[in-house]
């Protein structure tokens, strides 16, 4: 070792100086490389940790979400720094660097408003818990299956399997689907003839035929919720029903079992299902009685 030393003082000054300077350069990589590590490892655990405390699908698709972001802050923050102690190393002073980012970040911001605004805003997105990847959402117009969520922008993927990728700046309202449990609505238009109690009762043996089988039973938590009579519409009287869903994810496909079902059950029980239609009235004559309906047939010839 005491001869290595002696040697390496003997070198050129300035090639000592390459030689010290590279090998700083590598340790400041190599130093870079280890906190990144440290960093996804610690992310990682942090994961690891919160999966076994939580229940639920939703607060592990949060958990996913935020951790992607944290892995994504560390690896900006570690580069830039590591970036800026090489360029320290090789005589380059990034105090100057400094000085112009900051002069032009102020000329940039007034440019790019709307970038800082995505920011800030996918921030509070994901502090306040608003979106996480696995949810049905609508926003700015746009809806479907987050796939992504970013400081920046949320990826959404719609039933046609189009990709949006929606600024989180323009994000004002989230109209979130599938939170927690979901409650799908469903509008029965009953024939006017028609008894509404004896459609409730069919209603609710069809639910309970669902809830009897371990497919559905496991999706749906509850018995048949009965609105009620909610309104008359043109040739029909409106009912209104719905179920308790989870996983909320499933309410589509559990609405769509429960409506085919449903209209079997009642042709089976020759309960009518009113579709438009239109009644003629001729008017009627002082004495009460109205004039015969005259229908003139024409040939087209």
């Amino acid at each position: 070792m005491h001869d290595f030393l002696s040697y390496f003082r003997g070198i050129d000054p300035d090639l000592r100086h390459l030689i010290l300077q590279a090998l700083r350069i590598v340790a400041i990589v190599v130093a870079a490389w280890v906190l990144h590590a440290l960093a996804r490892h610690f992310i990682r655990a942090f994961r690891s940790y919160m999966e076994r405390r939580v229940e639920g699908v939703d607060d592990l698709a949060r958990i996913n979400t935020l951790s992607r972001v944290f892995r994504n802050v560390a690896t900006v923050v570690i580069v830039v720094v590591a970036g800026m102690l090489v360029l320290n190393e090789l005589g380059i002073s990034i105090a100057p660097i400094l000085a112009t980012a900051g002069v032009a970040g102020i000329a940039i911001g007034f440019g790019a408003q709307s970038l800082i605004k995505d920011y800030f805003n996918g921030m509070f997105l994901l502090l306040d818990d608003q979106i996480r990847v696995g949810d049905v959402v609508e926003i700015a117009g746009k809806g479907g299956l987050v796939e992504e969520v970013t400081l920046r922008f949320v990826k959404l993927r719609d039933l046609d399997s189009h990709v949006h990728f929606v600024p989180c700046g323009e994000i004002n309202v989230v109209t979130n689907r599938t939170r927690t449990f979901a409650t799908p609505l469903i509008e029965l238009r009953l024939a006017m003839r028609e008894d509404p109690d004896e459609a409730f009762a069919l209603m609710k043996e069809v639910a309970a035929g669902m809830r009897a089988e371990s497919k559905w039973g496991a999706l749906i938590t509850d018995e048949l919720e009965i609105i009620g009579f909610d309104r008359w519409s043109e040739s029909a009287a409106v009912l209104r029903v719905r179920l308790r869903v989870v996983p909320p994810i499933e309410q589509w496909s559990v609405k769509r079992e429960f409506q085919k079902r449903l209209q079997k059950a009642f042709a089976e029980r020759g309960i009518e299902i009113a579709l438009p239609h239109l009644t003629i009235f001729p008017g009627q004559r002082k004495d009460g009685s109205a004039p015969p309906l005259q229908v003139v047939a024409r040939s087209s010839g």
